[in-house]
């Protein structure tokens, strides 16, 4: 069985003795993309250089280039010629650069991400291990930057104070956000993967399903605690509010603590658009505020 949202599926679905293994598997990155590329390419366009297409296709899935190669030697049979690189190309839709506003406001959100994370890492057991912003991007694509994030893997329960923090970490990028700029954009809203969605998603499940809210009544399946239950239930949705509000409050605390870590990664990141785990660390390391 796959899925591309493994957090819908029912408990009672994946729990022991049916499906129990689960993989995530993220994106490819252009080195990725490249070696996918050329799978489907097979003996197609040798000695072409096809990183820069490679580049181009920053957000496609394996299906994605799979699909563009498929469409590219159709056209081609179409005209009865060989496969070019014109092909392929003529289909991805021309990168547009980030304006050097929304590149700064991308160093800072995912900065406070990182550092939130770290400093509540005691709690969660997740980490940061990565941060990247975008300088280009595609209509279709409008993320400008993510976080990446390790699990500890012998965590199987969950207490409430985890689950705060988690959602303290989700919105922090609003937070830092709001303590550097003064205000805050849409980009931690909008889709159902975003900041904002994952954080009342797990708020809604505290109240609703863990029995880790202000009362032990069982509302929802995990799999259903979304927006559908705030909007038939007010009192869920007020109580629900309260948590992220306060959480988010936190976050703007640590921010404000921990303001010069923010302010090195955030000007790493405009530097070099990506900062790795032992990058990271270091900054972490150095203990300032």
């Amino acid at each position: 069985m796959k899925g591309k949202r493994s957090n819908a599926i029912d408990p009672a679905i994946i729990r022991s003795g049916r499906i129990e293994r689960h993989v995530h598997i993220p994106l490819p990155d252009a080195v990725g993309r490249e070696q996918i590329l050329k799978y489907h390419l097979r003996d197609a366009l040798p000695g072409e250089d096809i990183s820069e297409i490679a580049v181009r296709l920053e957000g496609a899935s394996g299906a994605d280039i799979a699909r563009l190669v498929r469409e590219a030697r159709s056209r081609a049979r179409a005209r009865k010629t060989s496969l070019s690189l014109t092909d392929i190309a003529i289909k991805i839709p021309s990168p547009r650069p980030v304006c050097i506003q929304d590149i700064r406001r991308s160093t800072v959100h995912e900065a406070g991400h990182a550092v939130v994370a770290d400093e509540l890492f005691d709690v969660t057991g997740i980490k940061p291990v990565s941060v990247h912003i975008r300088r280009t991007f595609q209509d279709s694509d409008s993320n400008l930057g993510g976080t990446l994030m390790q699990i500890r893997a012998d965590r199987i329960l969950t207490t409430r104070a985890a689950y705060d923090a988690q959602i303290c970490t989700l919105l922090g990028g609003l937070a830092a956000e709001k303590v550097v700029f003064g205000e805050t954009t849409d980009g931690s809203g909008g889709g159902s993967r975003s900041d904002l969605a994952e954080a009342t998603r797990i708020a809604i499940r505290m109240e609703a399903s863990f029995g880790l809210g202000n009362g032990l009544a069982f509302l929802a399946t995990m799999n259903l605690c979304d927006e559908t239950l705030l909007r038939q239930n007010s009192h869920l949705h007020q109580r629900v509010n309260e948590i992220l509000q306060t959480q988010f409050n936190r976050a703007v605390d640590i921010i404000e603590k921990k303001a010069k870590a923010v302010s090195a990664i955030a000007a790493k990141l405009e530097r070099y658009s990506a900062l790795n785990e032992r990058q990271l660390k270091r900054i972490f390391q150095k203990k300032v505020a």
